[in-house]
């Protein structure tokens, strides 16, 4: 079985409905995390399941969200946490769980 692989860099524009959103991707991150703001804006559907995140800044409960991405032409489903992203340069963070569905990056892209 042979996988398409995408290559991408450090930041990647990622189209969910229709709306062009500049993410961060992250290879250290299992989850991919949105701003509270976006869930809503971008009509994003709830899991109805919170998880808990280790971080920087210690533990946190957070609240799960799913919808359909377009990363380097390829549309994935993808899961996000929800997170205060206010004072983070990017409201999005792709993760690992989208990531290992065929994409590879590189730093100089």
């Amino acid at each position: 079985m042979t996988m398409n692989v995408e290559v991408i860099g450090l930041v990647e524009d990622v189209n969910v409905n229709n709306q062009i959103i500049k993410a961060r991707i992250d290879t250290g991150a299992k989850y991919c995390s949105i701003a509270k703001e976006l869930v809503e804006i971008l009509n994003l559907k709830s899991m109805n399941k919170m998880i808990i995140i280790r971080s920087s800044n210690g533990t946190e409960k957070r609240k799960m969200v799913k919808g359909l991405v377009q990363l380097a032409k390829e549309d994935v489903e993808a899961q996000f946490t929800v997170a205060d992203r206010s004072e983070m340069t990017y409201k999005m963070l792709i993760g690992q769980d989208v990531l290992k569905q065929g994409f590879v990056i590189d730093p100089k892209k």
